[in-house]
């Protein structure tokens, strides 16, 4: 108990389940993120993950690190949604594919003339003609 009394003296003291929550939650986070960009070849989104990952070292108060935190998430959001679209070669002027209009109207079939073209050759090999 005293080495604990002597650390608090020295301005050290031990951090709240809620700062370890959330170091370890936004440490997620962060590691996903930077996987995606890795991956996805993002750099905006890889960085993000590096700061997510790395940030909680160097804040000391609890409120700060979850709004940080949230504030990076937001940010991380933003990118993987951003590099899901630029992916995907949708543009951002466009609906999405499902509110735009397709042409349903398809070409005719053929496929019973060339049957029927198939069976007028069997039938003349068989009458021997």
């Amino acid at each position: 108990m005293n080495e604990l009394k002597q650390l608090e003296s020295l301005g050290l003291v031990m951090p709240t389940p809620a700062y370890i929550l959330g170091a370890i939650l936004f440490g997620i986070i962060g590691w996903v993120a930077f996987r995606r960009g890795r991956t996805k070849s993002v750099s905006a989104l890889t960085w993000c993950g590096v700061a997510m990952m790395m940030y909680p070292y160097g804040v000391s108060e609890t409120w700060m690190l979850w709004l940080l935190g949230i504030a990076l998430s937001g940010l991380v959001y933003a990118k993987w949604n951003w590099s899901a679209r630029i992916n995907s070669g949708t543009s951002f002027n466009r609906p999405p594919p499902i509110l735009q209009k397709t042409n349903t109207a398809r070409a005719p079939c053929h496929t019973t003339t060339a049957k029927a073209t198939v069976d007028s050759k069997n039938r003349n090999r068989r009458d021997g003609i």
